[in-house]
């Protein structure tokens, strides 16, 4: 990797770049919604360096991501990080798992591990990380490839949730703060049948993750 760019990510960039407010989604009843308990500023400003420095390593590798989940939704939903999320969910296809496994030195350099997880690996530091699904194409459905995990979202029809080959290429560049990454041509289908048709106006919280 280029030195210019193991020097930013030294350097860092100002919280304050971010470019999202923290008050747009007060919007669930109360009875509905739990007290959202925002993240730290200090962890989002390392969740934005971690998403920046993958963005970049990816791009120069020539590895095809998308992002997915809970941080789709907060760039659709808020230009950035979900304000009460913790961690950064993206996807790679099966074919280039072991490109993104060679670039494990590279990771380091930036003070990052490689972490091996039931659905890909995570990319982490401190107490951030990023989740790489590994994801395959059957029959023009982009879906998780790890069989341990392929129970673990909820259902469109006859299949796991997944994005259609026509609604996730080609891949588009999403503001996410003060960066951009890449997502899906049309996020909808795949947000609405994880989230419910009412995501884009509704927070919630996953007591096992981080809020969506």
């Amino acid at each position: 990797m280029a030195q210019d760019s193991i020097e930013s990510h030294q350097a860092g960039f100002n919280f304050e770049d971010i470019g999202f407010s923290y008050s747009l989604l007060d919007r669930a009843t109360a009875s509905e919604q739990p007290d959202f308990k925002k993240t730290d500023p200090e962890i989002m400003l390392h969740l934005y360096q971690l998403m920046k420095d993958t963005h970049e390593v990816f791009t120069q590798a020539g590895i095809r991501y998308w992002i997915e989940c809970g941080t789709l939704l907060g760039a659709v939903r808020h230009g950035g990080i979900i304000p009460w999320d913790s961690d950064l969910d993206v996807e790679i296809d099966v074919h280039q798992e072991q490109e993104f496994l060679a670039l494990r030195d590279t990771f380091k350099e930036l003070g990052y591990d490689i972490i091996d997880m039931p659905f890909g690996y995570k990319i982490y530091a401190r107490f951030e990380g990023l989740d790489i699904l590994i994801t395959e194409n059957i029959d023009g459905r982009i879906m998780l490839q790890r069989e341990e995990v392929k129970t673990w979202w909820g259902r469109r029809g006859q299949h796991q949730i997944h994005f259609r080959e026509e609604e996730l290429f080609p891949l588009k560049l999403y503001s996410f703060g003060a960066i951009e990454v890449y997502g899906p041509q049309n996020p909808y289908p795949f947000l609405f049948h994880n989230y419910g048709d009412d995501c884009l106006t509704k927070g919630f919280i996953q007591v096992s993750h981080g809020g969506n």
